[in-house]
């Protein structure tokens, strides 16, 4: 049997509804990709902008760095220079928090000697010897308040009680007495030394 290839749509017609829904689908495809590329050119144009604008905004702060700084070559050069002074002002600050450890406790030594003293008892010729570890250090005691709350026993023990000077110093005790005269008032001067153990803060 011989076979025939026959097409028998071939020179029908598209019916007007069904060139019209093609039409409509054509339209809205192109409609939505117009928008997309519309929306992404307009995205990339602002991105443009913005850089644009950033890059005159650094230049016109660079260009004003520089004035206001005559003599810097450029901002990276100035910003390494203030980073290393930076370093060294540190580096200044920790030696001077170190001399300020030592000498905190000095200060607080001088004001432990002070405080069981009364008003008309002067410290006198005190020598902190910080290299050598030792305190040395005269009182002069009026002869009139000697045998009252001024005796070496009851300093010795306020002494004892004072924070400062149970932590950095041992072995204080009374070293000779002697009379003596202070402006012409007569004293008793009492000698005193000890072990300064430790000054670091």
């Amino acid at each position: 049997m011989t076979a025939y290839p026959l097409n028998l749509i071939r020179g029908r017609p598209v019916p007007l509804l069904q060139r019209a829904h093609v039409a409509w689908a054509l339209a809205l495809y192109f409609l939505v990709a117009g928008s997309l590329l519309a929306w992404e050119c307009n995205r990339a144009v602002h991105q443009v902008l913005n850089v644009h604008r950033r890059g005159l905004d650094i230049a016109a702060r660079h260009t004003a760095f520089l004035q206001a700084h005559p003599g810097v070559v450029d901002v990276e050069t100035y910003t390494a220079g203030r980073r290393r002074q930076l370093g060294e002002q540190g580096a200044a600050l920790a030696a001077i928090s170190r001399v300020l450890a030592r000498q905190r406790p000095v200060s607080e030594l001088i004001t432990g000697l002070l405080a069981p003293l009364s008003a008309d008892v002067r410290l006198q010729n005190l020598d902190l010897n910080l290299a050598a570890g030792t305190v040395r250090f005269d009182l002069a005691v009026p002869l009139d308040v000697v045998s009252g709350k001024a005796d070496s026993a009851t300093l010795l023990a306020a002494w004892q009680r004072h924070p400062a000077l149970q932590r950095w110093v041992t072995g204080l005790h009374e070293v000779s007495n002697e009379e003596g005269s202070v402006a012409g008032v007569a004293v008793f001067v009492i000698r005193f030394e000890g072990t300064v153990s430790c000054l670091e803060g």
